[in-house]
């Protein structure tokens, strides 16, 4: 016979007293799916980046980041040029700072560079630089969309504050809660692990509508709770009654 978990009083379950009427839970499965649909965005989002310039918005890359190497040499040799004024040998104090080659490279010229991206292999799934930013703005202009649906189902009275910041959505918190205490246990239960059956009739609901079977196993470690009965009589004293005086 499987060992009982342990029965959790209303103060070890996280925002229970402020959550228990699950009058929320319409507008937390509506977020939990924006917030999935902005997971995919950002995936979206970081694959569009990764893929390969087409073989002429590559070479615009190409040439106008090799006009700001060329401004960058030309910078550097006039500071050279300037600290070398009054050297008789200015080109000897040249060879002899190996910074110098470093910071100029070896000399490359554009019709080098020409040369080898015509010969270039072209990459099967390339994109010019014109789609990537109009695919880039839509998925953008779909964020902001988002963004503000879920803060229409996330009103601030369910989020905890920590030095006058959000931190955390107590919704969030309690449903991690609850889920990590069915992963424990054998047999559908309540958030403080007791046997789904002893709890009223809207947190029955509130289990099947937040999905807490999906984590359930018949295998898991422990059987859940039975409730504390008064000695001596079968009054059932746990689960606690709520301020309603249900279950």
């Amino acid at each position: 016979m499987k060992e009982k978990i342990s029965c959790l009083g209303r103060g070890r379950v996280p925002f229970y007293d402020a959550l228990c009427d699950y009058e929320w839970i319409s507008d937390f499965n509506r977020a939990v799916k924006i917030k999935k649909q902005m997971m995919e965005l950002r995936a979206k989002k970081k694959e569009i980046k990764r893929l390969s310039p087409t073989k002429s918005s590559f070479k615009e890359q190409l040439k106008k980041s090799y006009e700001e190497f060329l401004q960058r040499r030309k910078l550097y040799l006039q500071k050279f040029l300037k600290d070398v004024e009054r050297s008789i040998d200015p080109f000897r104090r040249f060879e002899n700072e190996p910074r110098n080659v470093d910071r100029l490279g070896p000399y490359i010229s554009w019709g080098e560079i020409e040369q080898a991206l015509k010969e270039y292999p072209p990459s099967s799934n390339a994109i010019s630089d014109e789609r990537r930013q109009k695919e880039l703005e839509a998925i953008e202009e779909q964020f902001a969309n988002l963004q503000a649906d879920l803060s229409e189902v996330s009103p601030q009275t369910y989020f905890i504050f920590r030095d006058g910041k959000p931190d955390c959505d107590a919704r969030f918190e309690f449903v991690e809660h609850w889920l990590n205490v069915q992963a424990k246990v054998c047999e559908p239960c309540c958030p403080q692990g007791f046997l789904l059956t002893l709890a009223p009739e809207n947190e029955k609901q509130a289990y099947r509508q937040l999905k807490i079977a999906r984590v359930l196993r018949t295998n898991a470690r422990f059987s859940a709770h039975t409730g504390i009965y008064e000695e001596g009589t079968k009054k059932l004293i746990l689960p606690i009654k709520r301020k309603d005086g249900s279950g």
